[in-house]
């Protein structure tokens, strides 16, 4: 099967071929997307070389073009044309992408080098965007767990993976009906953007569901709304003015 997303577009300006992307294109794709970047990511921790900002901060992104350019789209259609098709491949790509960022974001020996490099930025002569850029790498990492021991790191593996598996958020401009869409059955959290604004009487929500979050242009009726017994939290924005009963 040829597969638009292995390759750099051939078209003006790199601009998506929609009309040749389906999708069972993606799944394949982002798992040789996801193992290239690894092994670029490997490279860069391996190296003997003392770490530079060029040879890691700059060498780690370019390791993810094609991925992050994959998934985007896959994340774009999902926000602004999604179905039925488009959602369970979403839903496949969530687990996927959540282990890929924390491959990255937990390789020890990538972190130590990058490390070494902010804690020597003053004697590294680097400019105020190469600053800025080494800061939000360090702080990134820091924040996804590269400082935790071992065990952390393990258990907060098995908490991402298990939420991107039971989590569905749709985009900031994602705000079409739902009338036709089915949700997956295990999702305990649906979140809606901010430009939302459908009626939700048809929705078959999941029984399991325990979180359910609106955005700030959400103002329907939810009389008829058939909300799961177990539901724990509705949140609504600004907008939101009908009655509750």
């Amino acid at each position: 099967m040829d597969n638009p997303l292995l390759e750099v577009f051939n078209t003006p300006y790199q601009s998506i071929p929609f009309s040749t992307i389906q999708p069972e294109h993606f799944i394949p794709a982002l798992k040789e997307n996801i193992k290239n970047a690894l092994e670029a990511i490997d490279k860069v921790a391996r190296q003997t070389d003392p770490p530079t900002f060029e040879n890691t901060i700059e060498a780690i992104q370019d390791s993810g073009e094609l991925l992050e350019r994959n998934s985007a789209i896959l994340f774009n259609l999902n926000s602004a044309e999604t179905s039925d098709v488009i959602q369970e491949v979403t839903q496949q790509a969530s687990p996927l992408l959540t282990q890929f960022q924390n491959d990255v974001r937990l390789n020890q020996a990538l972190f130590e080098r990058i490390k070494a490099i902010y804690e020597d930025q003053d004697q590294a002569n680097l400019s105020a965007e190469q600053k800025t850029l080494l800061e939000k790498e360090y702080k990134g990492f820091a924040r996804n767990g590269a400082l935790l021991n071992d065990d952390e790191k393990e258990l907060l593996r098995e908490i991402d993976i298990e939420k991107a598996q039971l989590s569905l958020t749709f985009g900031e401009e994602f705000n079409h009906s739902m009338d036709n869409v089915r949700l997956p059955a295990g999702l305990l959290s649906l979140t809606f953007g901010q430009e939302f604004n459908h009626s939700m009487d048809n929705v078959a929500l999941p029984a399991g569901l325990l979180s359910l979050t609106f955005g700030q242009e959400f103002n329907q009726n939810m009389d008829n709304v058939a909300l799961p017994v177990g539901l724990q939290s509705v949140t609504f924005g600004h907008m939101f003015s009908q009655s509750l009963d």
